[in-house]
């Protein structure tokens, strides 16, 4: 969050003398605002500027906006209303080649959430043909990432391969994360391989930095899962995670996740807690980021709570919902999952 950036776009959209230009300097606002805390503000901003750019009657003004739209939302509560602005997007006529590529990179990770692999698959392949013709470092990276997420999903041998070419290409360009797609893929293939421990102190030694908070549910749970709960408990008090937090950013969703299969390990976070916050993602996979990794079915890990929490009943549902939806994936693969 850049104060100064913020204020000064503040100021602009005030100042802005047209419908154009409030829905342009509005939409970068939103975006600015991504990890700000106040996401009602940030909804609030982000819904005017998409209000402005219909009024200017202009698709590419409206494409752009539109992905600023989703891009500023990503959090939980708000995934239908971002794929409702992907969906617009890619239906405009006149948006330009590199706006169709951003909203389709942002569309398929949501399919694959719904575990429609079909649909994740024709958005890629959309993408792929786009990134191609554009050359943009940074499109063709963050279709990389995606591309070995696949790929480690689908159990192939080049899946490593994959994720560290795109992280090398992420490297060259000024987008956040390469070190959080390496570990991340890091820790999905230690987790597939039933060998968490591998990873679990590569893990906190980042996850024990600041600017790698986001790794720390994914540090505290790999080290349960290696067979430390006690340490796994500790790491999450140092870390202040032992009540579910506000998740109101893209990686959200995927920290509850971790958090919830902490909670059903040790019993910290709560597993009440962690079970009403999950429960509403009940059916979907549990997905990392834009699709870098894919850690199951989110069934799976309300299954397991539902057993912590001593509800017999509710864990045969979610167990049998699970094992559905991992068939339902294995179908579409041709192969079970890799998770």
């Amino acid at each position: 969050v850049e104060p100064e950036t913020i204020a000064l776009l503040e100021e602009l959209v005030r100042d802005a003398a047209s419908p154009r230009e409030r829905a342009l300097l509005g939409g970068a606002l939103a975006v600015e605002l991504a990890y700000d805390s106040d996401p009602v503000r940030r909804a609030e901003i982000s819904d005017a500027a998409v209000g402005a750019a219909r009024d200017t009657g202009d698709a590419a003004v409206l494409g752009r906006v539109l992905n600023n739209f989703a891009i500023a939302n990503w959090q939980p509560a708000r995934r239908h209303e971002r794929r409702a602005a992907l969906d617009e997007a890619l239906a405009l006529r006149g948006v330009p080649r590199e706006a169709e590529a951003i909203a389709l990179l942002h569309r398929a990770p949501i399919a694959l959430r719904r575990a429609d692999l079909a649909a994740c698959e024709a958005d890629l392949a959309r993408a792929e043909s786009l990134t191609r013709r554009l050359g943009v470092p940074e499109l063709v990276a963050q279709l990389g990432t995606q591309r070995a997420g696949l790929a480690l999903l689908e159990g192939r041998a080049d899946a490593a391969e994959l994720s560290a070419a795109a992280s090398a290409e992420l490297a060259q360009t000024s987008l956040w994360g390469t070190e959080w797609v390496r570990l991340m893929f890091a820790a999905s293939v230690a987790r597939a391989r039933d060998e968490a421990g591998a990873v679990v102190d590569e893990l906190v030694a980042h996850a024990s930095r600041p600017e790698w908070e986001l790794l720390r549910p994914t540090a505290a749970l790999l080290v349960a899962e290696a067979g430390d709960a006690e340490r796994a408990v500790a790491l999450l008090g140092r870390w202040g995670l032992t009540r579910i937090p506000a998740l109101d950013h893209w990686c959200g969703d995927l920290l509850l996740a971790q958090l919830a299969m902490c909670a059903a390990l040790t019993g910290t976070p709560d597993p009440d807690a962690a079970y009403t916050a999950l429960l509403p993602w009940a059916g979907e996979l549990v997905v990392a980021g834009t699709g870098i990794a894919c850690w199951g079915t989110v069934d799976a890990t309300l299954a397991a709570l539902a057993r912590r929490r001593g509800d017999p009943h509710a864990a045969d549902a979610h167990e049998e919902a699970s094992a559905r939806l991992t068939a339902h994936v294995g179908a579409q693969l041709g192969r079970p999952p890799h998770w």
